[in-house]
């Protein structure tokens, strides 16, 4: 099964979405996100794609993965006045 080749802006482009679903609070701290595959279904991308999606978003310190519990999202703090989120430091 192929889909789209893996770019960077594709790449870039669902974890931006995951990103904003933090922000805007509709995910929220241990929220588990969906496997790959399915999120690459939802995105129309291929797997590779939606995996290093996880992977930029993980190197971020947005999600992490567990060993049999799927990637979940990080807590998230907010920055006073720049509205950007940033990672919970004790999260």
């Amino acid at each position: 099964m192929s889909g789209p080749p893996i770019t960077g802006d594709s790449v870039s482009a669902i974890a931006d979405s995951v990103r904003d679903l933090v922000a805007l609070g509709k995910l929220r701290a241990g929220d588990v996100l969906p496997p790959v595959r399915a999120l690459a279904a939802q995105q129309g991308a291929n797997r590779n794609t939606a995996g290093a999606a996880y992977a930029a978003l993980a190197a971020a310190g947005v999600v992490e993965t567990r060993r049999r519990g799927g990637t979940v999202v990080r807590g998230i703090v907010p920055v006073s006045g720049e509205g950007a989120p940033v990672p919970c430091a004790g999260c």
